[in-house]
């Protein structure tokens, strides 16, 4: 209840704006009573932040079973972490700072969610098995450079569109022309 409480507030209001207050009438309790469960609001926010990511971590990997080929699977991956975050943000602008987690408090919870996701990927392109692997880098070394790209991806993408062309783009060249 506080964690979906705080979670709206958050999207609406973004992170500076929220007052623990606020997230405790939210959640339908008193002050006193929210910081029996929670130090602060950073502790909030990052657990805030650990569900959003376990929970868009978990339908990736649940979602991958369905998709074929390693494209298909690093589409849904880019789908579900880059295209539905930006999708949010657009409709409420505030979320950016959920989505980007640029809070230093939070940093270790990212940096964490990050190399998850980097296994991921890896597992999907060790998969593959392409037939010129020797020449490739290491499956985790391409796992990095798709992860920290598809992060930048949302800050200079011009729109949806373009978001998903990019990803597209950047699948093309991990699975191969033509495999999409």
């Amino acid at each position: 209840m506080i964690l979906d409480a705080a979670f709206d507030a958050f999207i609406r209001h973004g992170f500076r704006r929220v007052t623990m207050g606020e997230i405790a009438r939210a959640a339908g309790m008193s002050r006193p009573a929210l910081y029996l469960e929670f130090a602060n609001k950073e502790d909030i926010f990052t657990a805030v932040l650990r569900r959003y990511s376990d929970d868009l971590l978990s339908e990736i990997q649940a979602g991958l079973k369905a998709r074929n080929t390693p494209a298909d699977q690093l589409m849904f991956v880019c789908d579900i972490w880059v295209v539905r975050p930006f999708e949010m943000v657009q409709q409420a602008p505030d979320a950016q700072e959920l989505t980007d987690a640029g809070h230093a408090f939070a940093s270790g919870l990212i940096a964490q969610v990050h190399q998850r996701l980097e296994r991921i990927v890896a597992e999907i392109v060790t998969n593959a098995g392409s037939p010129s692997a020797s020449a490739m880098p290491s499956a985790a070394s391409i796992a990095h450079v798709m992860v920290t790209a598809i992060h930048g991806f949302k800050d200079h993408a011009q729109d949806l569109a373009d978001l998903k062309r990019l990803c597209a783009d950047l699948v093309s060249l991990i699975a191969g022309p033509g495999s999409r």
